[in-house]
């Protein structure tokens, strides 16, 4: 019942105000090509509508322009990305092949060693010689010599 009461006195003071604006007319005149005037009469009220329904117009135009630029610019930016993406891949795969044929030529080492070990007599292991063939002191050097005696 209040919001009722509240409703109909808002009504009262917006129609207060309102109504001089809608009596009150604006006249255009309108010349046709065969010289005959016409009238066309608004009220303010009605140019104000139209005026705000304009601004409206203008302002969704704008935001629709602004979302499509957005959009393009993003668009844009997905093909840039995606261009990049190819790219990355190509060299990852490149890469790939390289460390396969890496592993190929780990593997042909580590079988040259097996034949040097089997030639050198000295037993088969997967842990490489610490010091043979680096250098060293007197003392390494005296025990490699025992160890091939």
């Amino acid at each position: 019942m209040v919001f009722i009461n509240n409703f109909l006195l808002l009504k009262q003071v917006v129609a207060s105000h309102l109504r001089p604006l809608a009596k009150r007319y604006v006249t255009f005149l309108a010349l046709s090509p065969e010289g005959q005037t016409r009238q066309v009469r608004f009220s303010r009220l009605g140019l104000a509508g139209l005026g705000l329904l304009g601004a409206l117009l203008l302002a969704l135009a704008g935001w629709g322009f602004f979302g499509e630029f957005s959009v393009r610019s993003q668009h844009v930016r997905l093909e840039s990305l995606q261009e990049e993406n190819q790219l990355l891949l190509t060299q990852l795969r490149q890469q790939a092949a390289l460390i396969q044929a890496l592993e190929g030529e780990m593997g042909k080492l580590r079988a040259f060693e097996g034949q040097l070990r089997i030639l050198s007599g000295l037993e088969p292991g997967t842990e490489p010689l610490v010091g043979v063939g680096a250098g060293g002191g007197r003392e390494l050097h005296h025990q490699k010599r025992q160890a091939l005696r």
